[in-house]
């Protein structure tokens, strides 16, 4: 045996078998878990037991009855949105209803039940289409008491207060004939209902003839893009892969009535603004519609006369390869009569065009003008400020030009004190020639010094005997490059002056004498040259040592100044 075509499977509408049948199987009086959903299709003998279950499980089985009640809830909103029905919003439950549900045969015994707890869920799941296309206040609204005694049905009352009830539950057959009627699916509406908005937010009609709708453009508009795409479609499903012309009624009142993000007299269709919330269908907009409608109206004229124009010249194209030559003239001759149609076509949507551009542009200046008028009045109530009256503005002004003169007056006396305070001040440029001169003048001192160290060398080389000559000019060297360096410690002069004693170390006897008598007088000369040498450096040092301090003192002189 197959399975009911009609069957869509996922993991939020099959349970297992096995615990459906256990949950069947249980009786009343034991406490029993929520059976767990699988996404595996139903046994052969759990589709017996959901299409043979009735009401009067309410009491024998009320686990089992709960079970097969959420099953067949969840099948029939699959059923509508999957296009099994010929509508997706509207549920019709009746003889059609039983016939697309039946099952190799067999129909379904207690749907009435199901129909009675889907109307009385809170919020109710299935709401009657009569109420619903004339009530005149939101569903959803929280009712008032005398609004809940009359939405709620009079037999459920008397069911409810009868003393006289023997107890025992309503058959099913008449809980069928009770609920048979047309049904409007408020969950799938829901879904819908979102699907609309969003598209609007993100495709906001940016111009005034874009908000315009008749009944029949926004059915040939909205009734593909408002279906949700979570929304499964049944093969060989009766209903297209769109809002039938009887839903798309539905929403539109839902959209009107209890979201008012649209506003309709029955044949002008508005759809509003964040801002426009409450606003009704005026003269200028039924006469921007009826224009617009002229213009759809000639622009579909154009589409037809264009394809007859190249169906006419098809034809008198056949006609003339097959020799038929007064035919092929008949048709050109008709394509020239639809060219000529064609023409005046295109001219009418072109002035038509032009108008509901000048509707366009008329609608943004009344928004404009809106918004100049509002600018106004926020400008005036912002003038109105106690603090911007003409005596206080006056008054602040004043003091701010008096506050500006004492400053001035400061300002001024602050320059004459800085000027004076000038006068006496050292300038810089003076500092910097002084600091020069006093650099020359030690510069100068340092080459005197020299020059008679150099003098005092060459006296002494003077009185060296000539056999020493070499040696004294090696002293001489020493001595010259000693005074030409920096400053000079005593054990590098006198390792300067052993360094030629070194190098005539000689073991013969006349180089013994002439040793000792060189050694004698280097030590003499070497004596001299190293008092030379301290001199000369403890005089640089005392430069030095002045031309630092007097450069600081300088630089603190000017850091004060």
């Amino acid at each position: 045996m197959s399975l009911p075509p009609f069957l869509i499977y996922s993991a939020s509408q099959s349970t297992s078998s096995q615990v459906l049948s256990a949950a069947e199987d249980r009786k009343p009086d034991i406490p029993s878990k929520t059976p767990t959903v699988k996404s595996t299709p139903p046994s052969q003998d759990r589709l017996f037991a959901l299409y043979s279950f009735t009401s009067s499980q309410r009491t024998t089985n009320p686990t089992g009855y709960s079970v097969n009640l959420s099953w067949w809830s969840k099948t029939l909103e699959d059923v509508l949105s999957g296009g099994w029905m010929v509508d997706r919003l509207i549920l019709r439950v009746g003889d059609g209803l039983i016939s697309r549900l039946e099952w190799e045969g067999r129909r379904v015994k207690g749907l009435g039940g199901v129909i009675e707890h889907l109307s009385h869920t809170s919020p109710p799941t299935l709401h009657s289409l009569n109420h619903f296309l004339s009530s005149q206040t939101p569903l959803l609204q929280p009712p008032s008491l005398t609004r809940r005694l009359i939405g709620i049905p009079l037999w459920w009352i008397l069911n409810q207060l009868n003393p006289f009830n023997s107890g025992e539950m309503e058959s099913e057959g008449s809980l069928w004939k009770r609920y048979k009627g047309d049904y409007v699916h408020l969950g799938l509406l829901q879904q819908v209902t979102s699907a609309f908005i969003s598209y609007i937010r993100s495709h906001p009609p940016t111009t005034y003839t874009e908000s315009l709708h008749s009944t029949k453009s926004f059915i040939v508009t909205f009734s593909v893009i408002c279906i949700p795409k979570t929304w499964k479609k049944i093969p060989d499903g009766e209903a297209e892969d769109k809002l039938s012309d009887q839903d798309m009624k539905v929403l539109l009142k839902w959209l009107e009535r209890d979201c008012g993000v649209l506003v309709t007299d029955g044949e002008v269709i508005k759809i509003l603004s964040e801002n426009q919330i409450g606003e009704s269908i005026t003269e200028a907009d039924r006469g921007t519609l009826q224009v617009l409608t002229t213009l759809r109206k000639v622009d579909e004229q154009v589409e037809k006369l264009e394809e007859e124009i190249q169906l006419c010249q098809e034809k008198a194209k056949k006609y003339l390869s097959s020799g038929q030559r007064t035919l092929a003239i008949s048709r050109l001759r008709s394509k020239k009569a639809l060219e000529d149609v064609l023409e005046k076509r295109l001219g009418a949507g072109e002035k038509l065009r032009a108008v509901v551009r000048s509707f366009d542009q008329a609608q943004t200046d009344v928004e404009v003008m809106a918004a100049y008028q509002t600018s106004t009045s926020t400008l005036r109530q912002l003038l109105s400020h106690p603090s911007l009256s003409l005596d206080k503005v006056e008054e602040t002004t004043e003091a701010l030009a008096s506050a500006l003169a004492d400053q001035r007056e400061v300002d001024d006396a602050m320059a004459i004190g800085e000027k004076i305070l000038g006068q006496n001040a050292v300038d810089e440029d003076d500092l910097e020639k002084e600091l020069e001169a006093m650099v020359r003048d030690a510069e100068e001192v340092q080459k005197k010094e020299k020059e008679m160290a150099e003098a005092t060398f060459a006296r002494a080389a003077e009185r060296t005997p000539a056999h020493n000559v070499p040696q004294r000019e090696k002293v001489d060297t020493i001595a010259t490059s000693q005074l030409a360096g920096s400053i000079i410690s005593d054990e590098e002069a006198r390792r300067r002056v052993e360094i030629p004693l070194a190098m005539d170390n000689d073991q013969s006897p006349v180089r013994e004498v002439e040793t000792g008598v060189r050694q004698k007088f280097l030590m003499v000369e070497g004596q001299d040259s190293l008092w030379e040498e301290r001199y000369l450096a403890a005089r640089e040092r005392e430069a030095g040592e002045k031309m630092r301090a007097e450069k600081e003192r300088l630089e603190r002189q000017m850091v004060v100044e």
